[in-house]
């Protein structure tokens, strides 16, 4: 809450921009908010909302795993084993954006 309510508020004008420049672009659509969350929001979450998330999305059906660069043989399975210990669930999608154009544009 600090870095909102201090930090992007009242030292850090660019970091403020881009957080009003997002909001503006993303307006109405569920990316329009600070990616830290907003202070209303994280006064009220509880650990049992953080719970909920956590059971609800970190399931194996949610996890895309990508490897890349020079590694052994032996990776993917390593790192398909890390995660197979992982629930199952019902697969998410992030919500699509609604396309709009901007007031400026012809």
């Amino acid at each position: 809450m600090n870095e909102i309510e201090k930090t992007l508020r009242y030292s850090s004008d660019e970091e403020l921009g881009k957080a009003t420049l997002y909001g503006a672009v993303y307006a109405g659509t569920p990316y329009g908010h600070l990616i830290d969350g907003s202070v209303a929001s994280l006064k009220a979450i509880t650990a049992a909302d953080v719970r909920a998330f956590y059971q609800q999305y970190y399931t194996k059906e949610n996890v895309v795993i990508g490897l890349a660069g020079s590694f052994e043989d032996s990776m993917p399975a390593l790192v398909q084993g890390d995660f197979a210990g992982l629930p199952s669930g019902i697969p998410t999608h992030p919500p699509s954006r609604s396309r709009r154009r901007s007031r400026g544009a012809t």
